[in-house]
């Protein structure tokens, strides 16, 4: 069996680079690119994340923000030759606001998130508040899951809390190798390295610190951070 990714641009948000890194590189302003993912296995094919909604409608404390008519999750996917309607799978790392949009695109689909996070979306902390948006999520019928789950054959959602309360990365196994879409847990290459570091916007450091213990002790082959523009050096990965 074989698994391709094949990472989705749809957008750009503009931010201090220290968001990311853990208050490193403060003062260096970075175009950050969102990521959405489709993962095309034998007989499945299941998006990971469903983007942002539109500058024009998306609320000022998420701005700067950026996307073009190509960005459009509908666009990307008929450049793709693929239909949403295909869609069976969509799998929610998280529900911020820039990975939760456009469900409504995916009219057959199951939307899986961890019942944590679905929660916590809910009725977040104040301080968290500004990173969900209510609409989207009230607007989307959910599968909840409880911890880590196999959803086909070579795709499992592995519960990897710390970025928010009930964060899932996607594991991919194919052929002896592994993937893992880590995204926010892991939003830059340069996050993951000797000594890993956590995204500086986080819901609680010591379960962010277990979880990249155990991405460490998965030793996958690739890792796929959720907004690295150099992610897209590569058109689609394969397993």
């Amino acid at each position: 069996m074989s698994i391709s990714i094949t990472p989705l641009d749809l957008g750009t948000i503009i931010r201090d680079k220290s968001g990311f890194t853990y208050m490193k590189n403060a003062g260096v302003k970075i175009n950050a690119p969102v990521i959405g993912w489709l993962v095309e296995t034998k007989d499945k094919k299941i998006i990971v994340d469903t983007g942002p909604n539109d500058p024009e409608t998306t609320a000022e404390h998420h701005k700067p923000f950026l996307k073009s008519k190509d960005q459009e999750m509908a666009t990307v996917l008929k450049k793709l030759g693929v239909d949403p309607n295909e869609i069976e799978t969509v799998i929610l790392t998280h529900l911020h606001w820039d990975h939760c949009y456009n469900t409504e695109l995916f009219t057959k689909a199951s939307f899986l998130v961890q019942e944590r996070e679905l929660d916590y979306a809910l009725d977040p902390l104040p301080i968290h508040r500004h990173g969900y948006d209510i609409e989207p999520v009230k607007s989307t019928t959910y599968t909840t899951i409880n911890g880590d789950k196999q959803i086909v054959d070579g795709v499992s959602v592995l519960f990897t809390p710390g970025h928010t309360p009930g964060f899932q990365s996607v594991l991919l196994e194919s052929d002896g190798k592994k993937a893992l879409i880590a995204s926010d847990t892991i939003p830059l290459f340069e996050n993951w390295g000797s000594a890993p570091l956590p995204n500086t916007a986080h819901y609680n450091l010591s379960d962010y610190c277990a979880t990249l213990d155990r991405i460490r002790e998965l030793n996958v082959d690739l890792i796929l951070p959720g907004h690295d523009i150099k992610v897209f050096d590569t058109e689609k990965y394969r397993l």
